[in-house]
């Protein structure tokens, strides 16, 4: 469902977990999950993808900036979406998000962004508020938690609001996002 969050204009909620809970929590129009990284505590199986067909998806990279090379780890990145059925350069070029955490180094980033650029999909990075906005992203996914509002910044388009929340026998995070970010998400089973 596609709802916006009640009494927020614009804003819809999503949620991520290193381990997928078996269904949809209440009222979430989206889901992260991870596909690939060598700082990725676990990769979502394809089945694990399943439950979440009818809401927006968003694969996750979780590179090492100190150990992995920015172009190939993008097309790692790029080629574990397209395994999974992401599509490349539809008319909202599909995104994907690249787990940056408190890790920066603008120019690796720039490398990466530029490198799923030319995939066909784009970039968006997430980490903590300080530490995302001095990577110079252009467009980003914040961990900022408190209030369901879009902080100020660069090209924000999603933020962390809570974390570490038990739901489905597993612990989930939400998040906020606007239509720019949902109209972005992948739709429909994942390849399995």
């Amino acid at each position: 469902m596609t709802t916006p969050l009640p009494g927020v204009a614009g804003l819809y909620q999503a949620f991520d977990a290193e381990f997928p809970p078996s269904e949809i929590p209440a009222g979430c129009a989206a889901v992260l999950g991870y596909t690939s990284g060598q700082r990725a505590a676990n990769i979502w199986a394809p089945r694990q993808w399943l439950p979440f067909a009818g809401i927006r998806q968003f694969p996750c990279h979780v590179p090492d900036f100190g150990a992995e090379d920015p172009v190939s780890s993008a097309r790692t990145a790029v080629q574990a979406a397209l395994n999974l059925g992401w599509a490349a350069g539809m008319p909202e070029r599909r995104v994907i998000v690249c787990d940056a955490e408190t890790l920066t180094d603008p120019e690796w980033y720039a490398e990466f962004a530029n490198e799923v650029d030319m995939e066909e999909f784009t970039s968006v990075l997430y980490g903590s508020i300080g530490n995302a906005l001095l990577n110079a992203a252009s467009d980003l996914w914040v961990a900022d938690w408190g209030v369901p509002t879009m902080p100020d910044g660069q090209t924000i388009h999603a933020a962390q609001i809570i974390a570490g929340v038990p739901f489905g026998g597993t612990l989930v995070d939400y998040s906020v996002i606007d239509h720019w970010m949902l109209a972005r998400g992948g739709v429909g089973p994942r390849h399995v």
